[in-house]
């Protein structure tokens, strides 16, 4: 034995030292583990009322599609299945090229705007609309420069949350408390035996009975844990897999913006009020809003409700 074993300590509480209720921590069970998810989504919901509408319109995410409302277990499943296809993108390297054929559509007004910006000569229409609109088609550019950079910003968060992510954090704690206790049943055995009398023996064989009691208990809340457990897994791993591809796609996303965001000279603002400046801006807006979409799908069919979009 390394330690001994005090066996006139007290369980009975100080109270001198404080007057405070001891209120003990609640089991992980998957009750609060969905009532958690739930709160969090109620409250990303309220930061995007202002958004709803449009949220509401888009079908859903770039890489998760909820829309089949099955039950919480079918929710489940899907994530899983979704966030292992995910991850088998990312293990081969191959999710960088999935991301750049899935932005091909922003690509495409970004390319006609580059080659319309290298070519266009205004007629004297055009060149007095641009003089008169200045002030916005000047706005409107440098809301355009300052583009890439918040899409940076955006892939370098996503890329520390997944990072930050650790999906089997919560099955290494369960694994600790399935052994919790066992060294210290062993101690008190191998102080019984070395016991010599009989007041002794007694006080060890209490501690013993006591600890035994202890380690059903623990058990029990292991076992109660289980399905809670499971389920932080899969959305955690949807929600670490799901960063890195969003961590990609706003990258991306960010290369395309600065391809068609440098803006030089009074007539060149002009391409603020195409065709393309309108497509390139719908377009953007649906790769933001399905990204929202995706980032939130880990969190659906915790509620018992359908699944919806507008999260």
């Amino acid at each position: 034995m390394t330690s001994e074993i005090d066996t006139t300590a007290t369980t009975e509480p100080d109270t001198n030292a404080s007057t405070a209720q001891y209120v003990p921590p609640e089991d992980l069970s998957a009750d609060s583990v969905r009532q958690s998810v739930t709160q969090i989504l109620r409250s990303l919901t309220q930061d995007a009322i202002p958004w709803q509408a449009q949220l509401a319109a888009v079908p859903h995410g770039s890489d998760f599609d909820l829309q089949d409302p099955r039950g919480d277990a079918a929710v489940l499943d899907r994530l899983k299945a979704t966030a292992d296809v995910l991850g088998k993108a990312l293990t081969e390297g191959t999710a960088g090229q999935a991301v750049h054929a899935g932005l091909s559509y922003l690509a495409e007004p970004c390319e006609a705007l580059a080659k319309d910006r290298s070519s266009r000569n205004l007629d004297a229409l055009q060149a007095a609309f641009v003089k008169h609109y200045r002030h916005e088609l000047d706005s409107m550019g440098g809301a355009m420069g300052k583009l890439p950079s918040h899409l940076r910003t955006l892939s370098e968060i996503a890329a520390k949350g997944a990072a930050d992510c650790d999906p089997k954090a919560a099955s290494r704690i369960k694994e600790r408390m399935r052994t919790l206790g066992n060294a210290t049943l062993r101690q008190i055995d191998d102080a019984l035996v070395a016991a010599v009398s009989r007041e002794e023996r007694r006080r060890y064989v209490m501690l013993r009975d006591e600890m035994k009691d202890w380690i059903k208990q623990r058990n029990a809340r292991v076992e109660a844990s289980e399905a809670a457990v499971a389920e932080l897994a899969v959305r955690g791993g949807a929600l670490q897999n799901e960063g890195l591809i969003q961590s990609n796609r706003m990258a991306r996303a960010a290369e395309l913006a600065a391809g068609c965001a440098k803006l030089d000279g009074l007539g060149r603002h002009v391409n603020q009020a195409s065709a393309d400046a309108g497509r390139f801006a719908a377009r953007m807006r649906a790769v933001l809003l399905g990204a929202r979409i995706d980032v939130t799908a880990v969190l659906q069919g915790a509620s018992g409700e359908e699944s919806s979009t507008a999260a």
